[in-house]
């Protein structure tokens, strides 16, 4: 039986995306953003041919998705 292909979800850049969104979204900065992912690039990149790592702007997005996740949850 042949395996089904790998299919991955398409994610907006931030580029692609209103500063209005980013802020509703992310709840912080484009700016703000850029500078996390400037900061933890070296720790974040994967270099790897056997697969598609996330890239480190991805990483830092859906972390900073969880966290609001988890404010919203908590109402702290």
């Amino acid at each position: 039986m042949a395996r089904r292909p790998r299919s991955y979800n398409n994610r907006p850049s931030l580029v692609d995306m209103a500063d209005c969104e980013v802020l509703e979204r992310f709840r912080l900065s484009r700016e703000r953003i850029q500078w996390l992912v400037d900061e933890l690039q070296e720790e974040l990149e994967r270099n790897t041919a056997r697969s598609c790592p996330l890239s480190p702007e991805t990483q830092v997005r859906v972390v900073l998705l969880l966290l609001k996740e988890c404010y919203m949850q908590c109402g702290v």
